[in-house]
């Protein structure tokens, strides 16, 4: 079973493209420290066929959903966006929080997963961006 390559990249503290969030890089790439380039056989030599075949087809979903098209790279930007803004009122929520009910507490999840999927409705189903 032959895959092809997989992406390298290196790089210390470099972010890769639509943010951790929206994407689990580590799926679909090796990252490796620029340190450690001359250890590049052996850290791909580590990486069944298997799991080598894993993260290329992962590498062509993000690619084909996010990068194929202006309108998929909008889109990324928009739910990469909206994530961030999501994780930073949920941050914000739970410094403010006080000490709740269970009742609250399941309120206050409810309303917080309420906030996730309306944002995701109102900028990616906006008929100015299509």
């Amino acid at each position: 079973m032959a895959c092809g390559s997989i992406p390298v990249v290196y790089a210390d503290d470099w972010l890769l493209p639509f943010g951790k969030d929206l994407i689990n890089w580590t799926e679909a790439a090796v990252v490796i420290r620029e340190a450690d380039t001359l250890k590049t056989v052996s850290i791909l030599s580590q990486i069944s066929m298997e799991q080598r075949c894993r993260m290329r087809q992962k590498g062509l979903e993000i690619y084909r959903k996010y990068m194929e098209t202006a309108r998929g790279t909008i889109n990324g930007i928009i739910e990469n966006f909206e994530l961030s803004a999501a994780s930073a009122k949920v941050h914000q929520l739970q410094a403010d929080e006080v000490v709740l009910s269970t009742n609250d507490a399941r309120t206050n999840i409810s309303s917080t997963a309420t906030l996730i999927n309306e944002t995701g409705r109102s900028l990616l189903n906006d008929q100015t961006i299509q």
